[in-house]
């Protein structure tokens, strides 16, 4: 009880000094998605930025909102002409959480929560894309947390599509409890909430930039001999 008291009350403290350690994505309104037209290769592969793309968290203790961000890296091929020859495959690696309280991410790392040592990653991978229009798709796949894969279904929009980028967002909800997230004591939804927001914004690159894609690989330049 003492370790709940004090991480509520850095987190309260971090919040009345303006202290915010999270770096959001910006999204366009739905009204400013931008799909290209032309005649594409289908499905177009593209391969996930992991600098631009995150998983952010909110986890309610004491109805008082906690928020930490993970990094996206994965592959997804997608045609928004036919979503039934799409897939999306994500990985989020548990180690590389940020978050501003290092009690919270000691909590989440230990063994009832997160704990990274024994389950590195969460994983989804798609089963079925269904098309609702131009910008807006369901999904219906696996989300893997600390080896259970239950099925989930969310709708994502498509703020940006062409040959050289997909840019996506969605929110989904899911249950700490039915992943086993939150072990023993914390089973006790009066501290920390069952429920968890997840505010997922991604960025991938497709083959038309080739050059970027290198890069995000890590790849240097070739060099040109005079």
């Amino acid at each position: 009880m003492a370790r709940q008291k004090t991480i509520l009350a850095l987190f309260c403290l971090s919040c009345i000094i303006g202290f915010s350690p999270f770096c959001y994505a910006a999204r366009p309104a739905d009204n400013d998605a931008t799909v290209s037209k032309e005649p594409l290769p289908s499905p177009v592969h593209f391969v996930i930025e992991k600098k631009s793309s995150t998983v952010e968290f909110e986890a309610k203790q004491q109805d008082v909102p906690t928020r930490g961000v993970f990094p996206v890296e994965g592959t997804i091929d997608f045609d928004p002409n036919q979503p039934e020859k799409s897939s999306i495959h994500v990985t989020v690696p548990i180690a590389a959480l940020k978050i501003s309280l290092k009690d919270a991410r000691d909590l989440l790392f230990s063994p009832d929560w997160l704990d990274p040592e024994r389950y590195p990653v969460a994983t989804f991978q798609s089963q079925t894309i269904e098309k609702l229009n131009d910008t807006h798709f369901i999904v219906n796949g696996h989300l893997t947390i600390r080896n259970n894969a239950l099925p989930v279904r969310f709708q994502f929009t498509l703020d940006t599509f062409n040959r050289n980028v997909a840019d996506a967002h969605t929110l989904l909800n899911i249950s700490r409890l039915e992943y086993n997230v939150g072990k023993g004591q914390w089973r006790d939804t009066k501290s920390i909430a069952e429920k968890v927001q997840l505010t997922i914004v991604i960025h991938a690159i497709g083959p038309g930039e080739p050059r970027r894609l290198k890069n995000w690989f890590g790849l240097k330049k070739p060099t040109t001999h005079k």
